[in-house]
């Protein structure tokens, strides 16, 4: 359930989730089915996600959304909705490194159409037993057809910020956990007409195993960029269980 910090609005959206999974070996696919409440509406929202595994080190992956979660909550505040497409590659050389590029389109009810590029990484720089410390190198690019819109919108947008994560291990029991989480990055946010500024992102999170069954968890995610000009700050809120059975 994310919260949006809008500028002279605030919005509430609620999710309720249910899928199917399957998987063999090298292949996953999975199918959900979602009830989107916002605006006092009930919408239903549908993804399709599925990846494959060509050995050890590469997979792709592609996922198809209607009622996309990557529609910022402002346009959707306002009435926007948007279904999406994803497609990806990634490299995963062990535990300790891996690398991935995707791209993404997103196409809005109202004719906005947003091309997303990314690269994200990660890099462990300590492990323990009980911690885990991950750089993770991220680059991101979007594009729009339509700028007259109320959400942030921009032509062209150019990021670049690195982050550190770490994964404190607070109790372990076979196969049941309970961990915290902790992330800050810095880095610099490029746009069309607007040049560049600072980006700063905190985060903290708590996430439950249980039993190979139950994977649950809670966070908070504090983040201050540059929207046409001006630095702005959001808050998000999130929880996600996956129940398996």
């Amino acid at each position: 359930m994310p919260m949006d910090n809008l500028a002279k609005e605030k919005g509430l959206f609620r999710d309720w989730l249910a899928g199917v999974e399957w998987r063999s070996r090298n292949i996953w696919l999975e199918a959900e089915y979602a009830e989107r409440v916002f605006n006092h509406e009930h919408k239903p929202g549908a993804r399709l996600s599925g990846w494959y595994d060509f050995n050890d080190n590469w997979r792709i992956g592609s996922q198809l959304e209607r009622l996309s979660h990557r529609v910022p909550l402002r346009a959707m505040k306002n009435g926007v909705t948007g279904n999406s497409a994803q497609a990806y590659v990634r490299w995963y050389q062990n535990e300790r490194r891996k690398y991935g590029v995707s791209w993404a389109f997103t196409d809005f009810s109202d004719s906005n159409q947003r091309h997303e590029v990314s690269l994200e990484g990660q890099e462990r720089i300590w492990s323990s037993p009980y911690l885990i410390v991950d750089f993770l190198p991220s680059l991101y690019y979007e594009q729009n057809t339509e700028h007259d819109t109320p959400y942030y919108n921009p032509i062209k947008t150019f990021d670049i910020v690195p982050a550190f994560e770490a994964s404190h291990l607070l109790w372990r029991s076979y196969e049941n956990s309970w961990e915290q989480i902790f992330s800050a990055g810095v880095g610099a946010s490029w746009q069309k007409h607007y040049g560049t500024d600072v980006v700063t992102q905190l985060g903290y999170g708590q996430r439950i195993s249980w039993n190979d069954v139950i994977d649950a968890g809670a966070t908070l995610r504090w983040e201050k960029r540059p929207y046409d000009g001006d630095r702005e700050h959001n808050l998000y809120v999130e929880f996600d269980m996956t129940f398996r059975f």
